[in-house]
Formats: C-alpha cells, sequence, structure tokens
C-alpha cells in the first residue's frame, strides 16, 4: 500500500494468540480504511464535476470521516474530550447531516397540487348543503 508498512512485528507477544489475533484484525481494519481514504481522495478530486447535491453529500461525509479519525486518535492518546473542540464540531456535522437528510426527504414527499385543491374546495362550497344522495326518494309535503 501507498507507502506503509502493514507488516506487524509481535516479538515476545507472538505467543498470545489473542492478542496476534486482535492486532491483525485491528491491522486488517486500518488497511480498509486507508483504502476507503485514498478512494475519497481520488474522487474529491473529481468534485466540482459533481452536482450540488453530490458535492454536500461527499463534504459531509468526508467532514465526518476525518473528524472521527481525529476523535479516535485523541481517545487513544487520553484526551479528555469532555469539553474539547472536536465535540463541539461532531455535534456540528450530526446537525447538519441531519438538516441535510430532511431537505433530501422533503424532496421525495408528495405535493399538493394547489389548483386542483382550490377547484376542489370551491364545488365542494357551492353545492347546497341539503342535497340528497341521488338513489333517495324525495319526500312530498
Amino acid at each position: 500500500m501507498i507507502g506503509i508498512n502493514w507488516e506487524l512485528k509481535f516479538g515476545a507477544a507472538v505467543s498470545d494468540h489473542n492478542f496476534v489475533g486482535v492486532c491483525k484484525e485491528l491491522n486488517e481494519q486500518l488497511v480498509t480504511l486507508h483504502e476507503k481514504i485514498h478512494d475519497l481522495k481520488r474522487n474529491y478530486e473529481h468534485r466540482d464535476k459533481m452536482s450540488l447535491p453530490a458535492q454536500i453529500d461527499m463534504d459531509l461525509s468526508l467532514a465526518l470521516a476525518l473528524n472521527s479519525l481525529y476523535w479516535i486518535q485523541l481517545r487513544i492518546e487520553g484526551v479528555d474530550l469532555s469539553d474539547h473542540p472536536i465535540k463541539h464540531e461532531l455535534i456540528r456535522l450530526q446537525k447538519a447531516m441531519k438538516r441535510w437528510r430532511q431537505i433530501q426527504d422533503s424532496k421525495k414527499r408528495p405535493t399538493m397540487d394547489i389548483a386542483a385543491a382550490k377547484r376542489f374546495i370551491a364545488s365542494g362550497l357551492n353545492e347546497s348543503s341539503v342535497l340528497q344522495p341521488a338513489n333517495k326518494k324525495k319526500k312530498l309535503d
């Protein structure tokens, strides 16, 4: 992979099969993550050719991914994140993604034909309120 040596050397811990298994699984996940980020970088180079909704999707996804990785790094380093700016940024990004989803979903909702609704209401108001069903006989006084 692109300039990174992914080979693990366990030294004395090679006899701990549980530790080795967890490390190898983590290594595989990191390789996959590295490939995904590389794909995002390659796609980002063509961002200007994308539609605006696709650009927004990519920007939000990329921002959330990178900030989440930074959060993970800080957690691994033992930094107190209770009032760290990255926490507020992640919350802001989650709100932005939720708002973007609402905007996307609103485009999928059915819309009302205003002209047809006005005609329907007008015809309903013009009818007599004492109309009887067509199949009912009229009473003669």
